[in-house]
């Protein structure tokens, strides 16, 4: 059966029978139409959820260093325990939000990759494993430290954390 060309081929084009076949052939034709057709599942953008956790990810993270870096510049203060006990709560909030993450890109497919060359997939996929390891890394030998050098962390000043690492007076 031959139907109308595609616009500007000029060629008629074979129409798809979609009248149900008997026995093995309809199930290897069927199988032939499903591993060769595009992923309906596969978005084109990244959903609004994925999108929000980046972006608190990318604002807490800086939020984080700027804290951290402003209260290691200041003198010993009230002040300055402040603002370090809010780098901590930032970070586990952080730590939060990253397992959150990965919960979310566990259950839910990116979107494809734009084309580019091998070595850019291969660097892309290499930067992207990186900073999903600092993103894990960093607040738990943040944490780690807190505990080795015999402060607790207490997440939002009322949830105390356990100590995972005992006090190092070396520290």
């Amino acid at each position: 059966m031959y139907s109308r060309a595609p616009a500007g081929t000029g060629r008629p084009f074979k129409a798809i029978e979609t009248s149900v076949q008997p026995g093995a052939a309809w199930a290897r034709q069927t199988y032939r139409t499903l591993i060769t057709m595009p992923l309906s599942s596969t978005p084109r953008r990244y959903t609004r959820t994925a999108m929000a956790f980046h972006w608190v990810m990318a604002v807490g993270l800086i939020g984080a260093i700027a804290v951290g870096w402003n209260a290691s510049e200041m003198p010993m203060s009230v002040a300055r325990l402040k603002l370090i006990n809010w780098h901590k709560w930032f970070g586990i909030t952080l730590l939060l939000f990253f397992v959150l993450r990965l919960l979310w890109r566990a259950t839910h497919r990116p979107p494809a990759p734009p084309p580019m060359p091998a070595w850019q997939a291969r660097a892309a996929g290499a930067v992207h494993g990186l900073l999903y390891l600092l993103m894990a890394a960093v607040p738990l030998i943040g944490w780690a430290y807190s505990n080795a050098a015999g402060f607790p962390v207490v997440g939002c000043g009322v949830l105390p954390l356990p100590d995972w690492v005992g006090p190092n007076k070396e520290l």
